[in-house]
């Protein structure tokens, strides 16, 4: 058996297996460490795909098999739980798809093509309330910042220098004024780029890694995570740092969300896209103090939510 490891994933290995005849991608993950941002999420992914993936065929990459090994390597005695996903040899993540020359007719068919796939999962409602967004708003960004806090001792500093306090005082208030839908859907949860599969041959897409803790799961909280990716640029601050450089088909993807964006909504869910877009970099904040123990490391996922809370509160 033939094991190469693959980029992907934050705490789970991700490897493409080839053993005889059969290649596959495996996702493998630990049964003791950082339980929370490990195995409980990747478990609520993989049940998440499974249960979509039934109810949308043809829409998202398919479970082969998933179950629990113990590491063979003497150096890690931990136990894994691993989920394997067939293997598309013609697919490539629209990360690195637009990171490449493309054509306004190709970023458009795509565009279409991702739109066109999560509008299934959007016309599933689901009725709900106005009171979430409080929850949200604690649970996702100020519980966020008191852990990340407690992870890195110059965090508080940063946060207190730049007054995010304050601004988010101003930006609880503004959004739970806003926030008055009372429907819900089904979600991918986290459609990024990277999270999404282009199979060249058959000009199709599948998504990956599917996201199952938002609490609130609504086609604008998964707009915000598109944007996460093509409007604030969070793959390539994670590869290459603060001074990255935007490739043209990542900026096209873009062009062509924020047209959609503007011609499908109001100003409101404009608004509430644009606070969602805001808090995906707070709720990171805990597990990048966690891997990164270098304050100058995190300051640019800070400086990103700032700058999208400034943008919010003066929309």
């Amino acid at each position: 058996m033939k094991e190469t490891i693959l980029k992907g994933g934050s705490l789970a290995s991700t490897s493409l297996i080839e053993d005889n005849s059969n290649t596959f991608v495996r996702k493998k993950i630990s049964l003791s460490k950082d339980r929370e941002y490990g195995f409980c999420r990747w478990y609520s992914q993989l049940k998440k795909m499974q249960r979509l993936g039934v109810i949308f065929p043809n829409t998202f990459v398919q479970i082969s098999d998933f179950g629990y090994i113990n590491s063979d390597d003497i150096n890690d005695h931990d136990e894994y739980a691993y989920m394997d996903l067939k293997y598309y040899q013609d697919g490539i993540n629209l990360y690195e798809y637009l990171s490449t020359e493309r054509t306004d007719e190709e970023v458009r068919n795509i565009f279409t093509k991702v739109t066109e796939k999560l509008n299934k999962l959007y016309s599933f409602k689901i009725e709900s309330f106005n009171n979430p967004i409080e929850l949200y708003f604690q649970e996702e960004i100020i519980n966020k910042i008191t852990e990340a806090s407690s992870n890195n001792t110059y965090f508080n500093e940063v946060l207190l220098d730049k007054d995010i306090y304050g601004k988010l005082s101003s930006m609880r208030k503004k959004v739970i004024s806003l926030y008055n839908n009372p429907f819900e859907s089904f979600t991918h949860g986290n459609p990024t780029l990277e999270n999404t599969l282009y199979l060249q041959d058959s000009n199709d897409i599948l998504f990956i890694d599917v996201y199952e803790e938002n609490i609130i799961d609504n086609k604008l909280n998964d707009y915000s995570h598109i944007l996460q990716s093509c409007n604030s640029y969070y793959e390539l601050m994670v590869d290459y740092g603060p001074n990255f450089i935007v490739p043209d088909g990542i900026k096209k993807f873009n062009s062509f969300m924020q047209e959609y964006l503007y011609n499908d909504l109001n100003k409101s869910e404009l608004m509430l896209v644009k606070f969602f877009e805001a808090s995906q970099y707070y709720r990171m904040l805990p597990f990048k103090c966690k891997i990164n123990k270098n304050i100058n490391d995190i300051i640019p996922f800070i400086n990103t939510a700032e700058r999208l809370t400034g943008e919010f509160l003066d929309a």
